[in-house]
């Protein structure tokens, strides 16, 4: 992926999935926690990490690049609903990115927890899936 439009790949990517999960899949996308939990699943999208590796040529401007998305789902009752989006996002595949040159989407890592500290409780799952591309530097 060539930086053509000078932010970071990891900010493209994180804006196609919020266009994928709002737009494409009418989830309800939120962008800060909040103090109580809806009965309808929300997802928020909680940390983006890129890592690069050189390519073995030492004037190649290419690196290997990984960049892992932690998207949390979470909802008051709804826990079938919440592991579907979860199950929905571990198939996610490049075809989903076309303005992207992403090689490779893998799910890394997937939970669930049972929150007790609200008043009603909720079900929280997360999953992180690896974007693998290369990055060419300027």
């Amino acid at each position: 992926m060539a930086n053509t439009n000078k932010i970071l790949p990891r900010l493209a990517i994180k804006r196609r999935f919020e266009q994928i999960l709002a737009e494409e899949w009418k989830l309800n996308l939120v962008d800060y926690f909040k103090t109580s939990v809806d009965d309808t699943p929300q997802v928020w999208i909680t940390e983006i990490d890129e890592s690069y590796t050189n390519i073995s040529s030492v004037r190649n401007k290419k690196l290997d690049a990984t960049c892992s998305v932690t998207i949390a789902v979470f909802s008051e009752t709804q826990e079938t609903a919440v592991h579907g989006i979860i199950q929905k996002l571990m198939d996610i595949s490049p075809s989903y990115f076309p303005d992207f040159r992403i090689n490779d989407i893998n799910p890394q890592v997937s939970s669930t927890n049972y929150q007790n500290d609200a008043s009603n409780g909720h079900v929280m799952a997360a999953i992180t899936l690896d974007l693998k591309y290369f990055y060419e530097r300027n």
